[in-house]
């Protein structure tokens, strides 16, 4: 299911950040400094990041023994560290082989934090895929019950925010140049490798609670409906506030309170990039933007703040559409 982010914004915009500054090898030499100084750190949560190659190109862990070895050390040492064992059970790349270690994280982390849904989200992703329906019906539950979802998305960019400041290059790092952007290069990349690191796959409840494709009745229906509330009302980023949506949608239970949900979701796609630096504007909103990210821990709150900078109020205006928005840009 697709859900745009303004998240996404940052991921493609980092991704040609190589191709737009003026001493590539320079920042390719800096990239692999800066693993190879967190693998040598003394902070599990630069091992588990390490895990990820230094590449403009932003994928999931390579398969490496180097790989496993940031993964399995950093979650031996961090176990009672939420970010670092999401990043481990969040290694889908992980080989059947492997999935000891995927295993044991979620295990960790249903006992740190047991009111987080997306925690359980990972729980019925592995169910499922192990197709034991009891788990997967367990696992629904306890995402049902949470009284919170969170992705660990701050978190994890707040991390890595972390590692380009105890690591800093020999010389400072150009600013990203794409288009209009005006961010600077270690945030945008940061912004990159975070989606890369913490976001999961949202395709299992997708499906689990799509009554075109599964069989959606009594309990596990009202479980759903409990899933999509909460993650409409209480997701610490858009994409996951989108599938909240999603999902009553299919189920048809939208209220009123909820199509204002997304409407002010829509407002914020169509217009944050205004406040953030993406479209435009000076070096102190860019500065501004990254700012929020480094000290708020959600991404709706951010988006607010930017929405505001821009001059513009933080809820849908009365009368405002996605389609008058669209039309204005013509």
């Amino acid at each position: 299911m697709k859900a745009t982010t303004v998240l996404m914004l940052f991921a493609l915009a980092s991704t040609q950040v190589l191709a737009t500054t003026t001493d590539d090898a320079a920042w390719t030499a800096y990239h692999a400094s800066l693993h190879a100084a967190m693998r040598a750190s003394d902070d599990p949560r630069e091992w588990a990041l390490a895990a990820f190659p230094p590449s403009d190109d932003v994928v999931a862990p390579e398969a490496t023994v180097e790989a496993d070895a940031e993964l399995s050390r950093a979650a031996a040492q961090a176990p009672n560290d939420a970010l670092v064992q999401w990043i481990v059970a969040n290694n889908y790349a992980a080989t059947e082989a492997k999935m000891v270690r995927v295993d044991a994280a979620l295990s960790r982390l249903e006992a740190i934090e047991p009111d987080n849904a997306a925690v359980w989200m990972q729980a019925l992703y592995r169910a499922t895929r192990q197709h034991d329906d009891a788990a997967a019906s367990r696992a629904l539950a306890q995402m049902a019950e949470s009284t919170r979802f969170d992705e660990h998305f701050a978190d994890a960019l707040h991390a890595w925010l972390a590692a380009y400041d105890r690591h800093p290059p020999a010389h400072p790092l150009p600013s990203v140049r794409d288009g209009d952007t005006t961010l600077s290069a270690a945030f945008a990349m940061a912004m990159s490798y975070t989606t890369a690191v913490a976001m999961p796959s949202y395709a299992t409840i997708t499906k689990t609670c799509d009554p075109a494709k599964e069989a959606v009745e009594g309990e596990r229906r009202t479980h759903c409906e409990a899933i999509g509330r909460l993650l409409l009302g209480r997701g610490t980023t858009l994409i996951a506030r989108s599938i909240g949506f999603a999902l009553l949608r299919s189920l048809d239970v939208l209220t009123d309170s909820d199509r204002a949900e997304n409407r002010n979701l829509d407002w914020y796609r169509a217009n944050v990039p205004k406040g953030t630096g993406y479209e435009g504007g000076s070096a102190s909103v860019g500065a501004a933007y990254e700012a929020d990210w480094r000290r708020l821990d959600d991404e709706i709150t951010v988006m607010r703040n930017a929405l505001q900078r821009a001059g513009l109020p933080p809820d849908a205006p009365p009368g405002w559409t996605p389609a008058a928005s669209r039309t204005a840009k013509r």
